[in-house]
């Protein structure tokens, strides 16, 4: 069975929007630990026999795997004993997530999974075949080049409200 919460398991525009993600995360004092970011089938059907056939608290209501594809991460509140209690937490964590392009699991209507995000173009993508790269990633190193601005220095202003609209326009001036 694969279970893996490596980032660098993950699609590389996505691993790197994903490490982008935590650092911004965590600039704005939301304390992030990824959990999950590949599994394979196998896995994935364990974790749907949980609280179905096997013992435990269904979990997944979804019988075929999205993280085999390298698309999608969960992630909880690095504090022990607080990991899934803190609905603000994630709340914090989906609007920076969903400022990157990433989609929210805490969206969904019939299963709000709230540590899970995703990208699937906005909801655009039918198969993770047919996932086309992610701008963000490709967008914040082009921005940094254009801006001649540190990676930190980039990452620092990312967290903050207008902070990408200062990006963007240092990156515009000539």
């Amino acid at each position: 069975m694969i279970n893996s919460r490596d980032i660098k398991d993950l699609r590389p525009d996505v691993a790197g929007a994903c490490d982008i993600f935590v650092k911004v995360c965590k600039l704005r004092g939301l304390n992030v630990l990824i959990t999950q970011t590949l599994r394979d089938n196998e896995y994935q059907a364990a974790l749907y026999a949980q609280g179905r056939t096997k013992p435990g608290a269904i979990v997944t209501n979804s019988k075929t795997v999205t993280y085999h594809s390298g698309l999608a991460f969960d992630i909880c509140k690095n504090v022990k004993g607080h990991e899934y209690d803190d609905p603000e937490f994630f709340k914090k964590c989906a609007a920076i997530a969903k400022s990157m392009g990433f989609s929210w699991g805490g969206d969904w209507k019939k299963f709000p999974d709230r540590p899970h995000f995703q990208w699937d173009n906005n909801g655009k993508a039918t198969s993770y075949k047919t996932v086309p790269a992610m701008k963000y990633y490709d967008n914040f190193a082009d921005l940094q080049r254009r801006s001649g601005l540190a990676y930190d220095t980039m990452l620092y202003l990312a967290a903050y409200d207008y902070g990408g609209d200062l990006i963007r326009k240092l990156a515009c001036m000539d």
